[in-house]
């Protein structure tokens, strides 16, 4: 099985264009109150990128409630999949005040938004700095990052050399910061890799559910054009006001319907419920 590529960008890539080789792209938009000076010159060619994620580097010296307010506002409506709170340990505290924080963070932000809210981290990291104060970090899905030099269609970042496995499952896998730049578009000499734990059609139904607008029937013009149709059809079969038409009167009204008809469908776009 070859699992889905993704990649993630921040100012420090500099540039980005879509060369067409990621079946995802996670990128930077927020860290604490300060949002990346990039974010929005990448947007464009980011959401020609099949699966679209962003995320949020959380600082522990603010709000954990207003970073996750600022982090919506900045990611609200751009056409992103999913979302991610980045937890380490550069410039942060990582003790049990700065883990309530996080998951206070991340509940916030369930309320702002219906998208998929990940956890960026390390095992090691989620092990003694998360899970150890709160359980319920087990129940969001797990962005891990773990440099491992193996490959990533197969190895397990969970699995550990010296036999302390991390105990939860994982759905994306930031396996180097390594990666070569110029193959992904970016202006920077490395990018950081990941892979998600399936294939990439896997990846896209998860995350990408087509939307089919439905409407009552009786909101169709198409409907109300129709039957208006067949009761002048049935009117003029059996005389209407004492009038029967010529059989190729009959047979241009029925072709004028048809067209019609046609041209209504073409430029109809939802669906009738059932």
């Amino acid at each position: 099985m070859k699992r889905a590529r993704l990649a993630d960008i921040s100012y420090h890539q500099g540039s980005f264009k879509f060369l067409g080789n990621l079946d995802g792209i996670i990128v930077k938009a927020t860290e604490g109150v300060w949002y990346d000076p990039e974010y929005i010159n990448y947007l464009d060619e980011v959401l020609k990128v099949p699966v679209r994620g962003s995320y949020h580097y959380y600082r522990t010296s603010e709000d954990p409630i207003v970073q996750a307010k600022y982090f919506d506002q900045w990611t609200r409506d751009q056409g992103f999949h999913f979302l991610a709170g980045d937890y380490e340990a550069y410039k942060n505290t990582l003790d049990r005040k700065g883990a309530e924080n996080y998951l206070l963070f991340l509940l916030e932000l369930e309320k702002l938004t219906d998208l998929p809210i990940f956890i960026y981290t390390s095992p090691y990291i989620y092990r003694d700095n998360l899970r150890v104060w709160s359980e319920e970090f087990d129940r969001f899905p797990f962005w891990i990052a773990r440099w491992k030099y193996s490959d990533a269609d197969v190895a397990d970042p969970t699995k550990s050399l010296f036999g302390d496995d991390l105990q939860r499952s994982w759905d994306i896998w930031q396996y180097t910061s390594t990666g070569d730049g110029s193959l992904f578009g970016v202006g920077s000499i490395s990018i950081d890799l990941s892979v998600y734990n399936g294939t990439a059609q896997e990846m896209k139904s998860r995350f990408i559910q087509e939307i089919v607008n439905m409407k009552k029937f009786w909101q169709s013009k198409t409907f109300w054009f129709f039957l208006l149709a067949l009761i002048i059809s049935v009117a003029n079969a059996f005389g209407f006001a004492g009038f029967i038409p010529e059989e190729a009167y009959g047979e241009v009204g029925v072709a004028i319907i048809s067209v019609i008809g046609i041209i209504l469908r073409f430029f109809t776009r939802e669906g009738i419920e059932p």
